[in-house]
């Protein structure tokens, strides 16, 4: 239908990012990698399927903190299309390890098997606060890559575990402070929300639809007032 209106593509959010696969009739290598699709590109009556999510979120870091990826040690929450495109991007970028946290260590596995690298390990959520610090004691960086938190949802990290020095990139925006967020800032950490990959990874699929440099910060005060609205 979307094809129809004449419109040039269409950018596609949770649960659909891992639905949309098998409809595209192309598939970009990033979003073959990733297992998911969030632009689609119409192109002559084909819907060609792309991943900006990956490319999005190391240009919000970038942004936000002048981040480079290069050697950090980095432990991704989540298992889904959102985690495994941060996933790839990080590893592509060149951290050192990537570990994989999600509900059913099974899909944890697969996802970190999927990255083809000794450095990526995976496993399912600590069950106690003293084994989430244990594991977040040598990491750089850590992705909240699901969407617990969002709606002012609960933190998916006991606050103790949070240590001054981490670095937490939550990919919710809705709300912009979520507890985790707010429990991270509290300990000292360097913080930010997913406003920047949502903003960076719409402007990677605009470009892509107009071959047009994307005008970015009047998309990122476009998102906020429409964020402001819904709050």
């Amino acid at each position: 239908m979307a094809s129809r209106l004449g419109l040039a593509g269409v950018n596609l959010t949770i649960p659909l990012k891992e639905r949309a696969l098998e409809l595209m009739d192309i598939l970009t290598p990033a979003a073959r990698r990733a297992g998911a699709v969030n632009t689609v590109s119409f192109m002559g009556g084909r819907m060609e399927g792309h991943s900006t999510d990956g490319e999005g979120f190391l240009q919000s870091l970038a942004a936000g903190w002048g981040w480079s990826s290069r050697g950090a040690r980095v432990v991704v929450l989540g298992a889904g299309g959102a985690a495994r495109s941060v996933a790839f991007a990080l590893a592509d970028a060149g951290a050192r390890r990537i570990m994989v946290v999600n509900r059913s260590p099974a899909r944890a596995a697969a996802l970190a098997r999927s990255l083809g690298d000794w450095r990526a390990a995976g496993r399912g959520l600590p069950s106690r606060a003293a084994d989430w610090r244990l594991m977040l004691a040598n990491a750089d960086l850590l992705v909240n890559a699901t969407p617990i938190g969002m709606h002012g949802g609960p933190s998916p990290v006991p606050a103790g575990a949070l240590a001054r020095g981490l670095a937490v990139a939550d990919l919710v925006y809705n709300p912009a402070r979520t507890a985790l967020l707010l429990a991270a800032r509290a300990r000292g950490c360097r913080a930010q929300n997913g406003e920047g990959m949502l903003v960076q990874q719409g402007a990677l699929a605009l470009e892509r639809w107009t071959h047009r440099r994307a005008p970015v910060e009047v998309m990122r005060g476009a998102l906020r007032e429409a964020l402001n609205t819904l709050s």
